[in-house]
């Protein structure tokens, strides 16, 4: 795991509540594919396997995605620092 993935996951685990974890991904600019993607992640704890199975995508793609959403949160951690 890169540190930016670190950053990215001790982010949300930091979120205390859905409202929280919503108003965080409202604040980014993620396609709607990354927001459902670190719902079923992190909200409903759903693995990757099981997400691209229920959004009709291989994994390869969700695992971009994942990164790809991963990094703006990151980037959004440095910012508010």
């Amino acid at each position: 795991m890169n540190e930016e993935t670190a950053r990215a996951k001790q982010k949300l685990k930091s979120l205390c509540s859905v409202s929280d974890f919503n108003d965080l991904l409202d604040k980014l600019l993620l396609s709607e594919d990354e927001r459902q993607i670190l719902e079923l992640k992190y909200h409903h704890n759903k693995t990757i396997s099981y997400i691209a199975d229920m959004l009709g995508m291989s994994e390869s793609s969700v695992k971009k995605k994942h990164t790809r959403a991963m990094e703006k949160i990151a980037r959004m951690s440095e910012i508010e620092e």
